[in-house]
């Protein structure tokens, strides 16, 4: 009798949580969605942050500072870059030392702080920068020192953006994950579906920004433009602090105070010493290497959209209405669009065809997902490579735009070495500055191929590999 009542009262409480009161989570009202949608809302506010600021800045750097297209593609690759290593490293933090909710309260007002200088830095440039330049003495005045010290506080302000989001962003989608317990079914299934509404709100906005404060960068003004994301940080921050009562604070096992790295390594160097839980996840991490080394070639094929397709657009007739243009940058919503108007129908249709037809809780694995993902990126390139030729020949007269950005360092190591084999910038190159006597349809063409060596590389190794199951699931 004592186990049948007992029973009852394990399965109202999630193990190894507890509210912010630092009682055991009731399943009843703490978690699951009444909490999620609080997650969501926090990462429309910081990618539209983020992105208000990334997604035009190419335009910025070789529009009002002046820089050339090749010079300001290399510091957008060097931020780029950064931007997305320094997150292991807050990830690091929070699992090591922090915690993940502390961590993210921390970080978010780093981030609102950061944002706010830098977002005076950028409207102070931004509003110094345009100034007219009547006198020749005046011009070589303004190229000299006040430009370089603009500069480097333009860059300083975006590695302080960097910085800042390095311990949001690998802990805002962990801590919604936190909100479903993976042990029980329903909120397995759950979990499952978030990851889908997570992406689709990080894409909706992304879009927003793209939309939004891309148009009134290019029409009314870059210190406006550049002061509307630190309004949204501080939204951001308002946000997840309002949803603190209905969170779940995952206590973290004796095992994980340990530094992370360390018990990876101890893990797989002496496997003896440690538990059989400390093996078992360095054992999967290490599974998931090769699948993660073939989806790199999903990455350079990506990395076009907000570089070689944008300066494309700058080709094409934007009028909609009369008096009124779409920026380039602002082309880059279909694709978010697009996300935001297929994952409700991927969740809400295909998930739950999938599930009665497999029987698996998640409808569609992880790994199809990503399958899928890289075969539809070698058809993309296959479409993007065809109409090129066309566009040269139907364009051949105009004159365009400089060598085009990149936006990833794997990317823009594969056009450096293209480059130097082809030609450099002038002649035969595929990168010629003047797009009309370029060939990036050789380009496309090149990662349809890099594109779909990587997608049957995973196919061989997705074969091998074995899902780590929850116990009681």
């Amino acid at each position: 009798m004592a186990t049948n009542a007992e029973s009852p009262l394990l399965e109202e409480y999630v193990i190894d949580a507890v509210d912010h009161g630092e009682l055991p989570a009731r399943r009843s009202n703490t978690g699951r969605w009444s909490a999620a949608w609080f997650i969501i809302g926090v990462e429309v506010a910081e990618r539209f942050a983020y992105y208000g600021i990334a997604s035009n800045l190419i335009s910025y750097l070789t529009g009002p500072l002046g820089l050339s297209t090749a010079v300001a593609a290399s510091n957008v690759n060097a931020w780029s870059g950064i931007s997305c290593l320094l997150p292991v490293l807050g990830a690091f933090v929070a699992d090591a030392f922090l915690g993940r909710y502390p961590t993210i309260i921390i970080a978010s007002l780093v981030y609102v702080l950061l944002t706010s200088m830098s977002g005076l830095a950028l409207t102070l440039s931004a509003c110094l920068v345009p100034i007219s330049t009547p006198s020749k003495h005046i011009a070589r005045v303004m190229s000299s020192s006040p430009s370089s010290l603009l500069n480097l506080l333009f860059f300083f302000s975006l590695y302080l953006v960097a910085v800042g989001q390095s311990g949001h962003k690998p802990c805002v989608q962990a801590f919604g994950a936190d909100q479903f317990d993976e042990t029980d079914p329903k909120e397995r299934r759950e979990r499952s579906s978030f990851f889908n509404w997570w992406y689709l709100s990080m894409c909706a906005g992304v879009s927003l920004a793209i939309l939004v404060v891309v148009y009134i960068q290019e029409a009314v003004s870059w210190a406006l433009g550049f002061g509307i994301p630190c309004v949204f940080m501080v939204m951001s921050l308002v946000l997840f602090v309002l949803g603190r009562r209905k969170y779940r604070y995952v206590r973290r096992r004796q095992e994980e105070e340990i530094n992370p790295f360390t018990r990876v390594g101890r893990a797989l160097l002496a496997p003896s010493a440690c538990s059989a839980s400390d093996v078992e996840d360095a054992t999967a991490l290490v599974r998931l290497i090769p699948v993660w080394l073939t989806t790199l070639t999903y990455a350079v094929p990506y990395a076009q959209y907000m570089t070689f397709f944008t300066k494309q657009g700058v080709t094409m007739e934007r009028t909609i209405v009369p008096g009124v243009e779409i920026p380039p940058a602002s082309l880059q919503i279909l694709m978010g669009l697009l996300i935001v108007i297929f994952v409700p129908i991927y969740d809400r249709v295909m998930v739950p065809i999938a599930r009665s037809l497999n029987k698996d809780p998640c409808g569609i694995t992880m790994l199809k997902r990503i399958g899928t993902g890289m075969a539809l990126s070698s058809l993309t390139m296959v479409v993007a490579a065809m109409p090129s030729p066309h566009r040269a020949e139907k364009h051949r007269s105009r004159a365009l735009l400089e060598f085009i950005r990149v936006g990833s360092l794997l990317s823009s190591l594969l056009i450096s070495v293209i480059g130097l084999a082809t030609g450099g910038d002038g002649g035969n190159s595929w990168f010629n500055s003047n797009l009309n006597r370029a060939h990036l349809d050789y380009f496309y063409w090149l990662l349809v191929v890099i594109s779909a060596l990587g997608f049957f590389a995973f196919l061989i190794i997705s074969r091998s590999y074995i899902y780590r199951r929850v116990d009681g699931v």
